[in-house]
């Protein structure tokens, strides 16, 4: 089993950290019995939606995968925010979305992120889920690049309600200097490389609207609440500061347990700003 020792500085002033202390093998034979159901959130482009998101929810779909983590229940709801219209992208976009069992849930609604998240992720289907995950639609969630199933069992043993993976940075080709990096993230204390040697989690008290991972009982009865008392004009238009609060949220729901933790298995962040894609793309067919 593994084990995870907890350990606060100056009298728990700082942030508590948590520390590894087993053997790989362990590990692995653990999380590979170890059972948990996401239930997976993303809004995305058509372009995106092709050529990123679908072949990424299909990389979790291949026998290979469930023999090797057979206790790990997913599936998908996503939606199309530029709409399913555009010729070529709206058949290709079609044919994607409808290529993967995983992929229980499409919608076209144009709103911003929370509103989505609302409607794709409402109380009823909550219940059926351990953890509802809302991501953004250029992670690079590939089953080959994130451990998946290792962050669920790191984070089933922390309990802590609401969690995300480390950012790391990825590196784009660029004609003038050729590769460059793109950033992880704009919050210091969630990037990969400023995480302590052998730190596998760290307590926190704010989360990114990245790629939260929420109890699926705080979300349904400590955040969604909050989301759905938002006026539907401004929820559509923003996400506001959602990721100062939920933490807080987290916090006086569940008392005696960690609100809010980081977990050190990377997530990619490709920074492909898919909704300026979008909206530059729009703008050309008219």
């Amino acid at each position: 089993m593994l084990k995870l020792q907890h350990r606060c500085r100056d009298g728990g002033a700082k942030p508590c950290v948590f520390q590894r202390t087993t053997e790989r093998e362990q590990f692995r034979r653990a999380v590979a019995a170890y059972k948990v159901s996401v239930f997976g959130v993303t809004s995305t482009s058509q372009q995106q939606c092709i050529s990123a998101v679908v072949p990424r929810i299909r990389s979790w779909d291949t026998p290979q995968l469930s023999i090797r983590s057979p206790s790990l229940r997913l599936a998908f709801a996503v939606n199309v925010y530029d709409g399913m219209g555009y010729g070529r992208h709206k058949t290709e976009c079609s044919h994607a979305l409808n290529s993967s069992d995983l992929i229980i849930k499409v919608t076209s609604m144009p709103q911003f992120k929370g509103f989505v998240w609302s409607r794709l992720a409402p109380k009823e289907v909550a219940y059926k889920w351990d953890f509802i995950w809302l991501f953004d639609d250029d992670l690079n969630f590939d089953s080959r690049q994130f451990e998946l199933h290792n962050f669920l069992y790191t984070l089933s043993h922390i309990q802590a309600s609401i969690a995300q993976p480390t950012i790391m940075k990825t590196l784009k080709d660029n004609s003038t200097n050729g590769k460059k990096q793109i950033r992880s993230s704009d919050w210091t204390e969630v990037r990969y490389n400023r995480m302590e040697k052998g730190v596998v989690a760290k307590v926190v008290t704010k989360i990114e609207v990245m790629t939260p991972f929420i109890r699926s009982d705080i979300w349904r009865d400590a955040i969604l609440p909050v989301l759905n008392a938002v006026p539907v004009h401004l929820l559509a238009r923003t996400i506001g500061r959602i990721g100062y609060a939920w933490c807080g949220l987290a916090a006086k729901a569940r008392l005696q347990h960690a609100a809010c933790a980081i977990i050190n298995f990377p997530i990619i962040h490709e920074n492909t700003r898919s909704m300026d894609v979008a909206a530059a793309f729009e703008k050309n067919l008219t």
